[in-house]
């Protein structure tokens, strides 16, 4: 077996530079930095067999050169790769950054796992035995497991035959089965420190407490990199380094496949107690530490604003703000931060230009000079509910950012000067939108704490301006002009909501998403934030979380993620391939629903309660949106069904359940939404009419649903067959909607697989479906062709031909057959009037059994309280002219001369 790694190069020395103090200390300095500069480094992936043949890698790494044990997810054997920063990607085409994006350990591949050591601070460094010993007491699992032991890079230092700095960071390599379960494994290393004693918190330069262990808790990414190479030593200075040091004890790889990582919950109360005590023995030194850097802090932000030496109110201010960078994980708008190219900028220049500066980079808020002055550590995301910065020191920390207060003058007879400055203002605040693009389009905040949007009233957005704004007025003191701090203007936020030619600059937004998703070329929307292109605001949840998909998915890679999407779905009675296939569309549509211009509602269907109707439509919005469903009862009457609509669009929602209906389902207004990619109606509580992205997909479930008219050529039909008369009684030892929620990230993963392999691969073109194009060829199409490629047959099917049986089921169509059939046999091909049938004793040929089934067949179309409504039963026989049911229509014939009102007849066909 070969394991597969990373090997970087760049074009000049990237590890560490050593040197002799004048007081014969040794002073090292990273060149870490430099593996950025001009072209950026090269990638190749290589190949080892064993420890053995890594270690001769390992001695062999020059200082230019450092690995990874993740690799790229591109690229192929001997083949390089050029690697650049994220901010370099657009000018060199064909480059890849170094980031989870692009690299990850490869599902059931093995790979080398590092343990990077570094002694408690005053104690004395364990030796090679010493810490293999500790790392068998701690992982006993790998005792019969071959290791490599190695010092650190910076080891070994001679100056003039004497060593000044000897082996003190050492390294473990340990060859793994799944270099998928590394972050596990280093997970279990870290727990099981606590466990046995060796947890403890470092206090970091601004009294922070940092958790540590024998072992470094962050090195078990796959793009981490290893700085393994040589290092660069100063005149007189020499390294000696020793030969990676293999211990064989027993098996080449670690088979990894049975390793438990679960905790019991004695295990959890015994870690939590060991920290409290750890954190309770440095306490008092970390408020010392905390307090000498928000003096310092406030000294330099003193100084930048400007302030009075004796501005005591002014100072006490900062310091007050600098307590939330503790207290709430807040920076205030005049917090300085260093910018990735050295240079400093405050909080409210980055929160008043979010386009600028969303997704730059940035030293450590807290720490500029973590690692070494890493000034790629922290990112700035912007476009969330909370903006902030995430810095991935300390195990990954995120800072919300509060802006400085905007100060807007208010001047009499300058109001359209006025409204520019707030909208110039809500466009700095890179969270308000307008939702839609038309002229009925409604003002928005995004996103929701529940990742919806949400509408502004007057109210709130008052609100919102007086939290950001200082608004002041020109007033004369005596001889002089001074500033006098005021309200809100009364009909400002009116003024505001109503002016929708003042929103240009504002972007439109369709839906905002929090993970990546497949566009409708293919592409993958990745980047956290507001897509113009797509009018969709992506905000990821974390930004560690691994949401890559690959580019070119192989049929292999698409078979497991169907087998992995259907996989929680195992258990449930599918009636046919037709079923599990309008399932599996189902699934696909959530997740993608947005980039989708209109899409099918999907009805579940089932014989008996408790066959798991809801339960597929909960576990498909989970999915999609790590939500459960708005879930509603059948709407009472057509009006109603509309405000439940369009209040659920308003507010951003995305999935929408109508659960048990007891009625036969018909209505206009779900007609009208299930092809159109926009719903208006009238806002409740406002004399306003707006009309509002429809990024929705639509569930109804129901024990032998009915659905009606036109509704069955929009809905696909699922249904659900238990085979026993109390389906409810059933006990499974697995739960889908647990296992989706726990595996959502790999669960959206493998849908944008499967509908991006399905793209590359399919050749057969599919016809048109009704108003669904988009639809049809992203979903519809990967359905079909996993059904044909990637499963045994008859397993899935054309989610379509559900269509069919739906149209055979139409409520309406039977009645309209019944009806049709019955004027058939009663009046045979002469003419009738609706008075005719409402008397059902004027002209009549049949027998009165005819007469008396035509009679109840109309009531169930037109009765009212006992009596036929005639003025409706005329309404209804023209909405059904000329449609063809049983090889009959019904066809208008002119005016009764008698009575002057029109005639009808049933032809043939």
């Amino acid at each position: 077996m070969t394991i597969q790694l990373t090997k970087f190069q760049a074009a000049e020395s990237i590890n560490k530079f050593v040197r002799l103090a004048p007081s014969g200390e040794i002073v090292k300095t990273s060149l870490a930095q430099k593996a950025y500069k001009g072209q950026g480094m090269t990638a190749e992936i290589v190949e080892v067999g064993n420890l053995h043949e890594f270690g001769a890698l390992l001695d062999k790494l020059s200082s230019r050169e450092c690995l990874s044990y993740g690799i790229p997810k591109q690229s192929a054997l001997d083949t390089a790769l050029q690697v650049v920063s994220q901010k370099n990607l657009p000018a060199n085409l064909g480059a890849i950054s170094r980031t989870r994006d692009e690299f990850n350990f490869v599902p059931g591949q093995p790979a080398i796992m590092m343990t990077d050591y570094d002694p408690q601070p005053e104690t004395e460094a364990l030796g090679a035995d010493g810490l293999l010993s500790l790392f068998h007491k701690l992982i006993p699992e790998a005792k019969d497991v071959d290791l490599l032991w190695r010092p650190s890079a910076g080891s070994c230092i001679y100056h003039e035959g004497e060593e000044v700095f000897g082996v003190r960071g050492q390294r473990i390599y340990i060859a793994v089965s799944e270099g998928a379960k590394i972050p596990e494994i280093g997970n279990l290393l870290k727990a099981r420190s606590w466990l046995t004693g060796y947890g403890y918190y470092a206090i970091s330069k601004a009294g922070t407490l940092l958790e540590r262990g024998p072992f470094d808790f962050s090195v078990w990414q796959p793009e981490r990199l290893d700085f393994a190479g040589k290092t660069v030593c100063a005149e007189g200075l020499v390294q000696k380094f020793p030969p990676a040091r293999l211990v064989q004890t027993g098996a080449v790889i670690w088979d990894v496949s049975a390793l438990d990582f679960t905790l019991s919950a004695e295990e959890t109360h015994k870690i939590e107690e060991a920290k409290a005590l750890a954190r309770e023995a440095v306490k008092n030194e970390a408020e010392r530490v905390r307090a000498q850097w928000i003096e310092d802090q406030v000294g330099k932000i003193a100084t930048k604003k400007d302030l009075a030496v004796d501005d005591d109110a002014g100072r006490a201010a900062i310091r007050d703000n600098l307590h939330q960078v503790f207290e709430k994980k807040m920076l205030f708008g005049d917090y300085i931060l260093v910018r990735q190219d050295g240079t400093e900028i405050t909080v409210g220049e980055i929160l008043d230009n979010p386009e600028k500066y969303h997704n730059s980079r940035y030293h450590d808020p807290v720490e500029p000079e973590y690692g070494n002055g890493d000034s790629r550590i922290a990112v700035a995301l912007l476009y969330r509910n909370k903006p902030g910065i995430y810095s991935h020191a300390h195990g990954g920390q995120y800072f919300s950012l509060k802006r400085a207060t905007r100060r807007i003058p208010v001047k009499a007879g300058q109001r359209p000067e006025l409204v520019r400055k707030c909208v110039e203002h809500l466009k700095f605040d890179g969270r308000t939108f307008v939702f839609g693009g038309s002229d009925d389009s409604v003002l928005v905040h995004a996103p929701t704490e529940s990742g919806g949007v949400r509408r502004y009233t007057t109210e709130t957005l008052a609100l919102k301006l007086e939290e950001a704004v200082e608004f002041f007025t020109i007033k004369k003191s005596g001889k002089n002009f001074v500033e006098a701090p005021c309200d809100c203007p009364g009909q400002l936020p009116k003024m505001l909501l109503e002016a929708g030619n003042y929103w240009q600059g504002l972007p439109h937004l369709d839906a905002v998403i929090d993970r990546p998703i497949c566009c409708a070329d293919g592409s993958l929307l990745n980047s956290e934030g507001y897509d113009p292109a797509s009018h969709l605001l992506l905000t990821k949840n974390d930004p560690g979380e691994d949401w890559s998909v690959p580019d070119t998915p192989t049929i292999d890679q698409a078979k497991a993620a169907l087998d992995f999407i259907l996989g929680p779905f195992r258990y449930f009675p599918f009636a046919s391939p037709v079923d599990q296939g309008v399932f599996l569309a189902a699934l696909l549509t959530a997740v993608i629903r947005p980039v989708l211009e209109t899409a099918p509602g999907f009805g579940i269907d089932a014989s008996a309660p408790g066959t798991g109707k809801t339960l597929l439509a909960q576990c498909c919005a989970e999915i999609a949106t790590g939500l459960p469903p708005s879930l509603v009862a059948q709407p009472e009457s057509e009006d109603e069904i509309r405000k439940v609509i369009f209040s659920y669009l308003l507010a951003g929602g995305k999935v929408l359940l109508i659960d048990n209906l007891e009625r036969p389902l018909r209505s206009a207004a779900l007609c009208a939404m299930l092809t159109s990619g926009t719903f208006s109606d009238r806002i409740l509580g406002a004399s306003k009419t707006a009309s509002v992205p429809n990024k929705m997909t639509l569930f109804a479930t129901g024990n032998g649903l009915e659905i009606c008219g036109d509704l069955n050529r929009r809905f696909l039909r699922c249904r659900l067959e238990a085979q026993e008369e109390r389906p409810d009684k059933r006990t499974f030892n697995f739960c889908p909607l647990a296992y989706v929620k726990a595996h959502r990230i790999d669960m959206i993963r493998a849908t944008l697989v499967l509908i991006r392999a399905a793209l590359m691969h399919n050749t057969k073109r599919l016809h048109d479906v009704g108003s669904f194009g988009d639809w049809n060829r992203l979903v519809r199409t990967t359905v079909v062709w996993a059904a044909e490629n990637l499963c045994e047959e008859g397993f899935l099917d054309d989610p379509v031909k559900s269509f069919d049986a739906g149209f055979d089921q139409d409520v309406d169509r039977s009645a309209l057959r019944g009806i049709l059939q019955t004027l058939s046999k009663v009046f045979g091909d002469g003419y009738f009037t609706v008075s005719a049938i409402a008397e059902g004793d004027s002209g009549f040929d049949g027998d009165d059994g005819g007469r008396q089934n035509l009679r109840s067949l109309v009531e169930e179309i037109a009765g009212e309280n006992g009596r036929l409504n005639r003025r409706r039963l005329g309404r209804w026989l023209k909405k059904q002219e000329g449609r063809v049911c049983a090889g009959l229509v019904l066809r208008e014939s002119g005016v009764d001369p008698c009575t002057n009102t029109k005639q009808w007849c049933v032809c043939v066909k």
